[in-house]
């Protein structure tokens, strides 16, 4: 009888564990990435179905693309944080063209569209740094700027010391009480949470060592 309840509870534990870091885990991939999503319309308020929407990266030149639904409504997910350019086309309209669009980390912004029925101009072209509207999101999340990488003194160079700027941030676990290591590399805490729970990103690819909560590696 002892042996039965014994293998069950190994069972549980196994399964509970496994169910833990795949919550995790999807937690993870859904706070690195940002999104883009909202509505095309045309002048008169009516919804534009199948319009072609494409979404630029202007720090990687790479292009994501979407198509609005019947309802007008477009989606473009799993977007890397940075400056974005957002395209517009469909047939019988002027291109719609938005840039200077900056999506964060864990970001999820609304940004409807209004098309104009195609004459004298070719395109509609629209520069500002407003930030995209985003009515629902409540997490705290930062951009570091060149300027501040290039003028701020860190000390040792570590990419990942500039999380501190970042309100709700603090030092991790360290032997020293520092953010510096003999390793070189920066365990900070997001919120309270644990250091072990952080992911980083290097580019798109995943740069965290599970076992410390610290990057792989430092890049150049």
């Amino acid at each position: 009888m002892k042996r039965v309840l014994l293998v069950v509870l190994i069972i549980v534990c196994l399964t509970t564990g496994v169910l833990m870091f795949a919550n995790s885990a999807f937690a993870q991939a859904v706070i690195a990435v940002a999104q883009l999503n909202g509505t095309a319309r045309d002048t008169s308020g009516s919804v534009v179905a199948n319009a072609s929407v494409s979404l630029r990266n202007l720090d990687t030149n790479r292009t994501y693309t979407s198509t609005s639904d019947a309802s007008g409504y477009y989606i473009v997910p799993n977007l890397p944080p940075g400056s974005y350019e957002l395209n517009v086309t469909y047939t019988g309209f002027e291109p719609f063209l938005q840039s200077g669009i900056q999506l964060r980390v864990g970001q999820t912004a609304t940004l409807d569209v209004t098309l104009t029925v195609q004459g004298r101009r070719e395109v509609l072209e629209v520069t500002s740094q407003t930030p995209a509207i985003e009515p629902t999101r409540t997490e705290i999340s930062n951009v570091i700027e060149t300027r501040q990488i290039q003028g701020l003194p860190i000390s040792g160079r570590l990419f990942t010391d500039f999380a501190l700027l970042t309100p709700g941030v603090t030092t991790g676990r360290t032997s020293v009480g520092s953010t510096i290591t003999e390793f070189e590399v920066t365990r900070v805490s997001f919120a309270g949470m644990r250091d072990l729970s952080n992911q980083v990103t290097v580019d798109g690819a995943d740069n965290i060592n599970t076992a410390t909560g610290s990057q792989r590696a430092t890049p150049p």
